[in-house]
């Protein structure tokens, strides 16, 4: 009787497994973010996705507004990145630092791009995925 009930269970259909799923981030759009950093002053960007290209569109920060040539130089550093995949945004004191990772198409792998904006100066942090290209 006890291997009969064993057939039966064993006879019932299986479950299919769980749909697999993958997640990309998106084609194309904008995200314009405001912070007040401490109680002295606000920061405000604007980043775009656009045809697989992604650009700092405005900055403003403690240093006032980005000139031309600094938001060229940010989009110089962002050009290998096709795809932002996230931001990170943090006040350090009368400077900013904002992140923005990403992927590239025609080399695998990630690409992040670090700016420090400090007294309207404009630096870049190196790309940790090209300092250990062997962890990432």
């Amino acid at each position: 009787m006890i291997p009969l009930i064993g057939l039966l269970f064993l006879a019932q259909p299986q479950e299919r497994p769980p749909a697999l799923v993958h997640y990309r981030p998106p084609d194309s759009g904008e995200t314009q973010s405001r912070f007040v950093c401490g109680l002295n002053y606000d920061v405000r960007f604007t980043i775009r996705v656009d045809q697989k290209q992604v650009s700092i569109v405005s900055y403003s920060g403690a240093a006032g507004p980005a000139s031309a040539e600094q938001l060229a130089q940010w989009n110089a550093w962002l050009a290998p990145m096709r795809k932002m995949t996230s931001q990170n945004f943090v006040c350090t004191g009368d400077a900013e630092n904002l992140t923005i990772q990403g992927t590239r198409t025609q080399i695998d792998g990630g690409i992040s791009v670090s700016a420090y904006w400090d007294n309207g100066e404009l630096r870049r942090y190196p790309d940790p995925y090209e300092l250990y290209p062997d962890q990432n």
